[in-house]
């Protein structure tokens, strides 16, 4: 689960691309047993305009794979009857936290990729919003592109319990 913008945009940074490099292993390993599913974005990126239908959920192709892409609420209806072994959340952002987790799966994992977005760590950029905590707890891993990132996560990130 990533945002519209991870998959049509020319200019990445480390993080994104180790997170782009997960995607791509996992679709390489296990083939169409993997979704790859994005939420739009406002404005959504130039190369998906064109590929939803008004309010609903399009296809968008992204290196030989399909994505599909659409509103949360339009997503979380039409993967209803899905069934999950592990949701993989490409950020920790709240809003694509709140949307794995409405996913039925087995497991639910995310990709931190920086030292500043909430709700940890020293370098907040902006309040923490109610239940990004309890989501991030509720997870079975952050997982993380570096050791140093790694030490970071361990020192700064809330523990359950």
């Amino acid at each position: 689960v990533g945002h519209s913008g991870y998959f049509c945009s020319s200019s990445y940074g480390g993080a994104l691309r180790a997170s782009l490099a997960m995607v791509r292993d996992l679709k390489r390993r296990l083939g169409a047993n993997v979704d790859i599913l994005a939420l739009s974005q406002r404005p959504m990126p130039e190369g998906m305009v064109y590929k939803l239908e008004q309010g609903g959920v399009g296809l968008y192709h992204w290196e030989g794979h399909l994505v599909l892409v659409g509103e949360a609420e339009e997503m979380g209806c039409a993967l209803a009857a899905r069934r999950y072994d592990a949701v993989f959340s490409l950020s920790i952002e709240a809003s694509l936290l709140r949307f794995a987790k409405s996913l039925s799966a087995t497991r639910y994992y995310a990709m931190a990729h920086n030292y500043y977005l909430i709700p940890f760590g020293p370098f907040r950029n902006s309040e923490v919003q109610q239940g990004h905590v309890e989501l991030l707890c509720s997870l079975d891993a952050v997982l993380s592109p570096c050791r140093h990132h790694a030490r970071y996560l361990r020192q700064w990130c809330p523990q359950d319990g």
